[in-house]
């Protein structure tokens, strides 16, 4: 054999080992940057709930701060001060925190690494025990339902002379017969940057908006998900509700308080991860529905889905397309599958009236389709009642004291979490009225499909 042959096949081999080298070292490195994303999430894991431990024992303060990156002094600081921050917004409520802790679930291929840095988004929920004072008050001497029975007297309107007395009582009721023992939750995403130094995470950056009532880290901004909704310029979003007073009345129709309130307890987070890991996917918390959270805000699109399960009727107008109504043509259901998730997805042509996902017309759909009462006075709220202000929406879960509410809501997800703010204003939920059409409207009947959620893609 020449020794040109010769040098050909060593080049040949060369070449081989290299390329054999290159695949090996390509393939370790895919498998340690999922051993990596697997042990941030750890880490992250146990960092949330040691935070979350560290508002009731103060000797978890230094564990978690600990963890702080030391460029990170502002952060730092802003943490150890929602310790007090948190105790002092239980305690506006007569409140004591007794347990706090977190989940949370990793956003799907949002882990990036460059050299000694990564980046990862995260969804934290906090579920907060805390126990309240028992109020030692007449129920039939408060001074709101003194305002209601003065209400019931005085008043010509007779739907909501007939409604007053079901809420007079539901109102005693509720404030009477609550629990001192409380169960809230709070869900919201973070954009967490973390630092390797000494083979261990450090947190560099952490934004987040707790919400108006709660806190927001020094990181956040404003570009991020906000809780103002705005309106959104979606092609599926038809035209502004505008009042057409050529009314058509109906027979009685009720609506249940208790079935709204079930289902909104039960889709009111994202905490519904894709078995065998906590990942989960944000686009979604019922995946019959689109999430509004990219177009400002889903809390009427929450509320929406609520009053609907509690027995409201869809309206649709057959000339402008406006109304409050949900139509996905059931694709929530039959779109295909994703390979790599298993999981519905809807479809781009899901269509729905400007009333169900914002706020201004949802609130003018109930009042001008005399389906509920507009009050300026938030402590007339029961169950099943809804609070709005010109951006943001929620339902009342209970009335459990002279001065606050407990609410669910989204944008940021809220489970029974206690709630005075008296710049929103009250929807009474008529729970017998006459259906009303305006002209051109029509009844709008949807396949009634189940609610749908990650754990029902799996067998």
């Amino acid at each position: 054999m020449n020794k040109k042959v010769l040098k050909i096949l060593a080049v040949l081999i060369m070449v081989t080992l290299a390329l054999g080298l290159f695949n090996i070292n390509s393939f370790s490195t895919v498998v340690a940057d999922e051993n990596l994303e697997n042990s941030t999430v750890q880490f992250l894991s146990s960092f949330y709930e040691t935070r979350s431990e560290a508002i009731v024992n103060s000797s978890k303060a230094n564990i978690f701060l600990n963890d702080y990156s030391g460029e990170s002094i502002e952060l730092r600081t802003h943490e150890a001060n929602r310790i007090n921050f948190y105790h002092n917004w239980i305690k506006q409520f007569n409140g004591t925190i007794n347990e706090m802790h977190s989940d949370i679930y990793a956003i799907k291929d949002s882990f990036q690494v460059n050299n000694n840095k990564a980046s990862i988004e995260v969804y934290e929920w906090i579920t907060i025990l805390w126990t309240r004072e028992k109020e030692n008050i007449d129920v039939n001497n408060l001074p709101v339902v003194k305002e209601l029975e003065e209400l019931y007297k005085t008043t010509e309107d007779p739907l909501l002379k007939e409604n007053l007395p079901y809420r007079i009582e539901e109102l005693k009721k509720e404030v009477e017969n609550a629990t001192t023992s409380i169960t809230s939750g709070i869900g919201l995403y973070h954009m967490v940057v973390l630092l390797r130094k000494d083979d261990s995470w450090k947190i560099l950056k952490d934004s987040y908006d707790e919400g108006a009532d709660l806190t927001r880290s020094p990181d956040f901004v404003s570009s991020e998900e906000s809780n103002t909704q705005t309106s959104t310029s979606s092609s599926t979003v038809n035209s502004s509700y505008t009042n057409d007073y050529s009314i058509l009345y109906y027979p009685q129709a009720t609506y249940n308080p208790d079935n709204a309130l079930w289902y909104a307890d039960f889709c009111v987070d994202h905490s519904s991860p894709y078995p065998p890991t906590n990942y989960i996917n944000k686009d979604y918390y019922n995946l019959n529905y689109i999430n509004f959270n990219a177009y400002g805000g889903d809390c009427a699109n929450y509320v929406s889905q609520g009053l609907y399960y509690g027995g409201e009727r869809m309206v649709k107008n057959a000339s402008t397309g406006a109304g409050w109504y949900y139509d996905n043509g059931n694709t929530g259901i039959t779109s295909t599958r994703d390979p790599n998730w298993r999981t519905l997805y809807w479809q781009n042509n899901d269509t729905y009236g400007s009333s169900w996902p914002y706020v201004p017309n949802l609130s003018s759909f109930i009042v001008s389709h005399s389906r509920g009462y507009k009050q300026s006075n938030f402590s007339y709220a029961v169950k099943g009642d809804i609070l709005d202000n010109v951006s943001h929406v929620v339902i009342v879960f209970s009335h459990p004291s002279s001065s606050y509410v407990l609410i669910d809501g989204h944008n940021n997800d809220r489970y029974h979490c206690p709630f005075s703010d008296s710049s929103y204003e009250a929807i009474l939920m008529y729970h017998t009225y006459s259906l009303v059409l305006n002209t051109n409207e029509y009844f709008f009947s949807c396949t009634d499909f189940p609610i749908i959620r990650a754990y029902d893609c799996w067998p």
